[in-house]
């Protein structure tokens, strides 16, 4: 009788292969994961490196550990339930997505080419922290409240995701060249003496979009563009570039120095009698009720 041999699949190899490194979550040396894989946790210790291969998904269910070095290719994801803590290398190519659900602390370092993004999840307040100095290429909240206890840079956007969003004493944000800043509800703490500095490039734009917002006291705004629900003034505006107001109200209630307004829908309301200052841009009317 022929004996029948069966051969195991290449995909099934590699499981095989990777599955008893991760499960315990630590390793040693270099490891190529070149298919998608679930683990419990994760620890790349120093001196070790892991390596995603392009289009896979890490899952950890629990807390990422990275004192080596953890490089995504592009594409790539890695998805946290736990904490990550970066004391090594993150290294993240292309559209590689890191998430996580938990507290994100960085005192490490962070390569992260354009289009890259860093995505806080969680159903409650995360907290991102560290005494390193990252430059982010997007950072996105999701779930809860965040509150940033991190002096980083941000080069392309931000996106609070309608949560709560603080920035604590002591600690300095920086949007870049050409970046935006998009709000869509929450609360934000910045300035002043009580929160930390939020300091944006005189070419970066602040968006108000969807939902009822507040403008910012102690900021000073470069562009700012209001798309939607209603935008109301905690205090004195003050914005170096164009304040554009593409749809929705303006409860305008205090002083406001800009370079020009451009108006495009919408009606400015609360029958504002307060200075406004606005330089050689002037106003533009395009449409809606401009008072």
């Amino acid at each position: 009788m022929r004996k029948v041999r069966y051969k195991m699949p290449m995909q099934l190899k590699r499981i095989a292969l990777i599955m008893p490194l991760l499960m315990g979550g630590l390793y040693a040396g270099v490891l190529n994961v070149t298919t998608d894989a679930t683990v419990d946790n994760l620890t790349i210790d120093i001196g070790d490196r892991m390596v995603l291969s392009t289009g896979i998904t890490l899952t950890v269910n629990g807390d990422i550990v990275i004192t080596g070095e953890l490089e995504m290719a592009d594409g790539s994801v890695v998805d946290a339930g736990g904490d990550v803590t970066v004391t090594g290398v993150l290294d993240m190519d292309g559209t590689a997505r890191l998430m996580t659900e938990g507290d994100l602390t960085f005192n490490g370092t962070l390569e992260a080419e354009s289009g890259t993004g860093i995505y806080l999840d969680g159903t409650v307040a995360q907290i991102i922290s560290g005494d390193g100095t990252p430059e982010f290429d997007n950072l996105i909240f999701s779930g809860g409240s965040t509150v940033f206890e991190l002096t980083a840079t941000i080069r392309d956007s931000l996106d609070s995701g309608g949560q709560d969003f603080t920035i604590s004493d002591g600690f300095t944000l920086t949007m870049n060249a050409g970046s935006v800043t998009k709000v869509s509800g929450g609360d934000w703490s910045v300035g002043g003496d009580d929160y930390g500095t939020l300091t944006l490039d005189e070419t970066s734009k602040f968006l108000y979009d969807t939902g009822d917002n507040t403008t910012l006291t102690g900021v000073t705004y470069s562009d700012i563009e209001h798309d939607g629900g209603t935008l109301s003034q905690s205090g004195v505006l003050d914005v170096s570039g164009t304040f554009t107001n593409t749809s929705g109200n303006f409860a305008a209630s205090q002083n406001i120095t800009a370079t020009g307004i451009v108006w495009t829908d919408g009606a400015v309301t609360e029958n504002p009698a307060q200075e406004w200052a606005i330089g050689t841009d002037g106003i533009i009317i395009n449409g809606g009720t401009f008072v």
